[in-house]
């Protein structure tokens, strides 16, 4: 597949790679690959990975995967989940992961 590297989304501080495949007689489709790890500042990271769809000016598909280091099922950090889905949702993204891909004895409820 034809693609390119979109080094213009990417951040110092966001483990990332972003690419854009173009296709004759298709819309563009941006992927982007992002990993937090769970020891980075969630805010920091959020208001970077919240701004990267919008410099995307694609008039095609985006597709944004990732480990993002947030424990959805947990009654922990409740504002760090309530701002991932706020970003989410301000970018027109959604998420389609509904149960958790990583279980340890650390995570269990």
């Amino acid at each position: 597949l034809p693609f390119s590297v979109r080094n213009d989304l990417l951040s110092d501080n966001i483990e990332s790679l972003w690419f854009e495949i173009l296709r004759p007689k298709s819309k563009a489709l941006v992927i982007g690959c992002c990993y937090r790890p769970p020891d980075a500042n969630f805010d920091k990271f959020i208001e970077i990975f919240k701004n990267s769809p919008n410099r995307i000016n694609s008039t095609g598909f985006v597709c944004v995967l990732g480990d993002f280091n947030i424990d959805f099922d947990s009654t922990r950090d409740r504002s760090m989940k309530q701002n991932f889905k706020s970003c989410l949702l301000s970018n027109d993204l959604v998420q389609i992961v509904k149960k958790p891909t990583s279980v340890t004895e650390s995570s269990r409820l």
